[in-house]
């Protein structure tokens, strides 16, 4: 109907253009590289507020993908107190509380889920020079 000069595809590849094969071929994911470390660093220093298109990036890749272990936090006292939990990967199931792992300052929370993110995407932690000075001095074990 209308005016549209989108073809639809019905099942049928001979009418998919140039663009939507090549899409199709490209890998379906950015991947972490190690460049990305400057980005890393973008982040411990201010984990909110604006961020550079390639941090931009690399958090969409930390904060999409699989759910199932993908750590969160969960707010235990409004602005007061956050825990540190994992997703089950299943809707409507409760979130799984990392044991003795709480946080007393929100950006903490933030930067020690960023570094476990990065560890899981990794394979690798940030080089302590980089992460120390950021690392989360408030948490409290049970």
């Amino acid at each position: 109907m209308g005016g549209s000069s989108l073809s639809t595809n019905q099942d049928n590849n001979e009418n998919s253009s140039d663009f939507e094969v090549a899409a199709r071929d490209l890998p379906s994911r950015y991947l972490v590289q190690p460049e990305d470390v400057l980005f890393a660093k973008e982040f411990l220093v201010t984990p909110v507020g604006y961020h550079s298109p390639g941090l931009q990036r690399l958090l969409n890749v930390m904060r999409g993908g699989r759910l199932i272990g993908k750590y969160v936090l969960v707010v235990l006292e409004p602005h007061k107190k956050w825990a540190l939990g994992q997703l089950s990967g299943v809707r409507g199931q409760a979130v799984t509380l990392v044991e003795g792992v709480e946080y007393t300052h929100w950006l903490d929370a933030e930067r020690d889920v960023f570094l476990r993110r990065w560890h899981e995407l990794t394979g690798k932690e940030l080089s302590s020079d980089i992460a120390s000075e950021f690392l989360p001095k408030t948490n409290t074990t049970k």
